[in-house]
């Protein structure tokens, strides 16, 4: 349990013990470090603090109870209006095992709402089992349904992961991008026929749409394309555009000013080690698309094919234009779904 076994100290180390601000005495005889003690179910802690209380020194009674309710203090809604009041908090981020007051919640989300923070929660609690593991963890007993908390949070357009890889990519797409997209009209560009079909089949599993590329965009496409590439969205450009930022940059432009594209995914699984020079082809590309239309600019996001370690240097550059490389399209488009219409 943490407790320090005093039958080993030397009595300088007992008498350091006993008036340190490190330790507490919870029962007669028995010290735990204070930190280890304000943390896990602290109203459980609180009631066995009570109950010991006639065993206890005054002195010692007074400590512990000090160092619980300081950690107990703090409340998640008071870090909240916190948050939504500082000016340098663009996106709230919130973990939460447990709900104590819904109404308080409700009214921390509505001004954070107001202030247009971005807010993304990740909640277990959507069953029995994880509400029983967060009541052992925590303490946490909540008196209202998770279809409830669902409206609320739909009711601020609040998005809410379900682990943390879901979590930590949607919170960095909303810290990383101006202009989130409006719709689900995703323009698909990539390097081969399998990649193109894979996206096309995933993106199957969530309220994506492929518009058809209108006949100007096509024409543009077949000029500029070999005889064997089929102009369709999501579209296998080949390679032939991967070597040239102006041709890449040009096409890129025609598709994002296209009326029914709300933004681009660009397929690429970027790798550690940079044997194929593409990549600097296309942020190359992108940064010049991105200097060409300027208001007119629409969310591009690279998708992985695959989970690896990926070049820093190339994803520090793609992070300054304003581009984040997904996860596997699985993942992405997961993320993806969770930007849509939010402001």
């Amino acid at each position: 349990k943490g407790n320090v076994d005093t039958s080993k100290l030397t009595e300088s180390e007992l008498s350091y013990l006993k008036t340190s601000d490190n330790y507490v005495e919870t029962n007669v005889g028995v010290y735990t470090n204070a930190m280890l003690y304000a943390t896990g179910n602290i109203y459980q802690k609180l009631d066995e603090l009570e109950e010991n209380k006639e065993n206890l020194s005054s002195e010692s009674y007074e400590k512990a109870k000090a160092t619980l309710t300081n950690a107990n203090g703090l409340k998640m809604t008071d870090v909240m209006h916190f948050l939504a009041d500082d000016n340098s908090t663009k996106v709230i981020g919130l973990y939460i095992d447990g709900i104590k007051d819904l109404a308080s919640f409700e009214e921390a989300l509505q001004h954070a709402s107001n202030c247009k923070k971005r807010i993304v929660i990740l909640k277990s609690g959507s069953n029995e089992i994880t509400r029983m593991l967060a009541k052992g963890h925590t303490g946490s007993v909540e008196s209202f349904s998770d279809e409830e908390l669902n409206d609320i949070l739909s009711k601020y357009g609040i998005k809410r992961c379900l682990d943390l890889e879901e979590f930590i990519y949607t919170l960095a797409c909303m810290s990383y991008y101006e202009k989130l997209p409006e719709g689900n009209k995703v323009a698909s560009i990539n390097l081969s026929g399998g990649e193109a079909s894979l996206i096309g089949e995933v993106a199957n599993n969530f309220p994506i749409s492929f518009p058809k590329f209108s006949d100007s965009v096509t024409d543009y496409l077949k000029q500029r394309l070999p005889d064997y590439a089929h102009i369709t969205n999501p579209l296998d450009m080949t390679v032939t555009l991967s070597y040239d930022a102006e041709k890449f940059s040009d096409a890129l432009t025609n598709i994002i000013l296209e009326k029914d594209v709300d933004m681009v995914v660009i397929g690429y699984t970027l790798l550690n080690h940079i044997d194929d020079p593409c990549i600097y082809y296309m942020i190359d590309a992108i940064s010049r698309t991105k200097s060409n239309l300027k208001d007119k600019m629409k969310p591009i996001f690279l998708m992985a094919f695959m989970s690896n370690t990926r070049n820093q240097e190339s994803i520090e550059k793609l992070i300054e234009l304003g581009v984040v490389c997904l996860p596997t399209p699985y993942y992405g488009f997961k993320v993806i779904n969770n930007l849509i219409g939010v402001k």
